[in-house]
């Protein structure tokens, strides 16, 4: 785990006390390869419109990546935006190497990028209420051994963010120092060897395109209970590439939230057996109310769906999938992707108890998650 990644604002000139501020940091790419710069673009929300004195990011010059991975990202370069607002700030770096640009003493466990206003005369800027505003960039360097997932992972996440130390500032315009809380939205980059061989997908199982309509743990407790699915190493993912030598960071996984209760999923092993046919576990199985995309090499070739209850895998979980489940068990109609759609209890059957599940994952009952009347889940943001 990395050193924590923080978020500073100080000076208030508004008598707003009550204000969430979202910190999302963005890499200019998912997927990189050992040796490649990524760029972080880091802009700040509030939820409320409020008046401050400054804005400061901390995040850390290194981030090793997380087990069983290797290597590290360093930072090779701070950039802070201009001020949008008039008159600027005077912005300044401190940085943990020598080849990062602007002022500042050396530091090496944070590169930060602030925006303080002059001492000579009070300044300010205007946090607007649910307006975006791009605040710093971060360019960061994987090492030549760097393989597997890099996260910007803060320490104390619930806390407030903490004042700054510019007492000379405070003294001067006569501000007090406001804690606001705020929600850092982690930023994570995979880096894969660059010599994974060339393929082309000749088949792979469970097809992709599969909504998987099944319960998303093997006993009544949605929280508390493994995850049983797709990519288990029950229900591994079985990638028929027809040439040998992938290594296992060349599998990666996207998806479009993290769960609940366990957070970020990944791709754990990729073993080949028999030569060109790789066997896919993942950390836990695909997330329920995701979307997950499966890629080799940066390309995706499978795309998966969990959405509870949602047998004929239609635009919405409701009422009418315990009526299509009872045609399929009952008179025998096609279920879309056969038991992904109709084994809501992973029996390996169809019976009385997937319609009980079913209403169970509706409703909400025996401490399942209520996925009625939820969407169908969309990929927004995997590629």
């Amino acid at each position: 785990m990395s050193k924590a990644a923080a978020v500073s604002l100080f000076g208030i000139w508004t008598g707003v006390v009550s204000a969430e501020i979202t910190l999302t940091c963005a890499p200019s790419s998912t997927l990189i390869n050992p040796g490649d710069l990524v760029t972080f673009e880091c802009t700040i929300l509030s939820s409320s419109e409020i008046e401050v004195a400054g804005v400061q990011i901390d995040l850390p010059c290194m981030v090793p990546a997380t087990p069983p991975g290797t290597g590290a990202l360093q930072a090779t370069r701070v950039r802070v935006v201009v001020a949008h607002q008039n008159p600027p700030f005077l912005f300044f770096v401190e940085m943990g190497k020598n080849d990062l640009i602007g002022q500042g003493v050396v530091n090496p466990t944070f590169c930060r990028a602030s925006a303080t206003p002059g001492l000579d005369e009070p300044q300010k800027t205007v946090l607007s209420a649910n307006t975006v505003r791009y605040v710093a960039t971060f360019v960061y360097q994987s090492s030549n051994d760097a393989m597997g997932t890099f996260a910007i992972e803060p320490e104390g996440r619930n806390e407030p963010p903490r004042a700054t130390d510019l007492t000379r500032v405070f003294d001067l315009i006569g501000l007090m120092r406001p804690a606001y809380p705020f929600t850092w939205i982690q930023p994570a980059v995979s880096v894969v060897p660059s010599n994974c061989p060339a393929a082309a997908l000749v088949d792979i199982r469970p097809e992709s395109g599969i909504v998987d309509a099944r319960q998303p743990s093997p006993h009544q407790d949605d929280s508390l209970a493994a995850r049983t699915g797709i990519g288990s190493s029950d229900e591994p993912i079985q990638v028929n590439l027809g040439v040998t030598g992938a290594a296992g960071p060349c599998f990666t996984l996207c998806e479009t939230m993290p769960d609940v209760d366990l957070g970020e999923n990944e791709v754990l092993s990729a073993v080949e057996e028999p030569e060109g046919v790789y066997t896919v576990v993942l950390a836990r199985p695909i997330t329920s109310g995701a979307v997950s995309v499966l890629s080799y090499d940066g390309a995706a070739i499978a795309t998966y769906v969990s959405h509870p209850g949602n047998s004929d895998a239609g635009p919405k979980c409701d009422g009418d999938d315990v009526e299509f489940l009872g045609k399929v068990l009952i008179d025998g109609d096609d279920a879309p992707y056969e038991e992904y759609s109709y084994d809501m209890n992973h029996n390996g059957a169809g019976d009385l108890g997937d319609v009980l599940a079913a209403i169970n994952l509706i409703n909400g009952a025996e401490e399942y998650a209520e996925w009625g009347g939820s969407d169908l889940p969309t990929n927004t943001t995997c590629r």
